[in-house]
């Protein structure tokens, strides 16, 4: 099976937001990143106050603060540091031993070995390798039938095929973490 297929900018957003819920890797760097800067945090406002409201400002802190940092890195990233040569076109093969992607300047071939988990939600199939990287093929430059076709090999080869049905939690969250941001800059600014 052969495809071509074109990635634009919003791709490696949605690709981005997905990737920080289902990747394995990235998952285990961002507990360890929490981890340390909630250390950090800690001893900081700790040598400033009493331990209740060095307590009070690291939990504030690691559960607004902190992520909403990482969504403004990300943005950030993809919004001025995005290299334009990955919205070529690309060229998707797909056999019984793995896929390759090719454009006019590099060629991939990937076992299907590689890939350890594969995640389909209406626009997407995500596929996540066990060394943290990851592949976003859009639904909308696939035909029906050609869909239908990769759904079954990924069902066939890769060990974890799963269909995202989105969390109402994830779009509260953001608007959660937001208000609270907004609230905690407020009293340093009182």
């Amino acid at each position: 099976m052969e495809f071509p297929f074109k990635l634009e900018p919003r791709d490696f957003r949605a690709f981005t937001k997905n990737a920080r819920v289902y990747s394995q890797r990235l998952k285990k760097v961002r507990l360890g990143l929490y981890f340390l800067l909630v250390v950090a945090t800690f001893f900081i406002h700790f040598q400033s106050s009493n331990l209740t409201d060095t307590f009070i400002q690291t939990l504030v802190f690691a559960g607004v603060v902190f992520p909403v940092l990482e969504r403004l890195a990300f943005y950030v990233r993809d919004r001025f540091f995005f290299h334009k040569a990955l919205l070529k076109t690309r060229h998707a093969i797909i056999n019984e031993k793995g896929m390759t992607f090719h454009s006019d300047t590099q060629q991939q071939f990937y076992l299907w070995e590689h890939f350890d988990q594969a995640i389909e939600d209406d626009s997407y199939f995500y596929l996540y390798g066990k060394d943290g990287k990851g592949t976003i093929i859009p639904k909308r430059e696939l035909e029906y039938e050609t869909a239908t076709e990769f759904r079954e090999f990924l069902q066939t080869h890769v060990d974890s095929l799963k269909h995202d049905e989105p969390s109402p939690i994830r779009i509260v969250i953001p608007a959660l973490q937001a208000a609270l941001l907004i609230m905690v800059l407020s009293f340093f600014f009182i």
